[in-house]
């Protein structure tokens, strides 16, 4: 028997709450424009070694948020897809 991840079980369409209709909204879902313009920014800073502990503390919560959307969004393709 396959053991699902909690993240499987909570994306999962017959157990969880994804349904085919909010699969789509989170595998289109785009982040604003300005918090875009405000992680290239904290990015470039980063780069150049000037961040802030703050600011290191703040892009590394974009990232750490980056990372999860990430990875619910392919699950959300992968499990849409074998739905449709």
């Amino acid at each position: 028997m396959e053991s699902l991840s909690a993240l499987d079980q909570l994306l999962n369409p017959t157990t969880g709450w994804l349904t085919p209709v909010s699969a789509q909204k989170l595998i289109d879902w785009k982040i604003s424009d300005d918090l875009r313009t405000r992680i290239e920014d904290l990015g470039q800073k980063a780069n150049h070694g000037t961040l802030t502990t703050e600011e290191d503390a703040e892009y590394r919560a974009y990232l750490d948020d980056a990372e999860l959307i990430s990875l619910m969004q392919a699950k959300a393709r992968r499990l849409y897809h074998t739905q449709t």
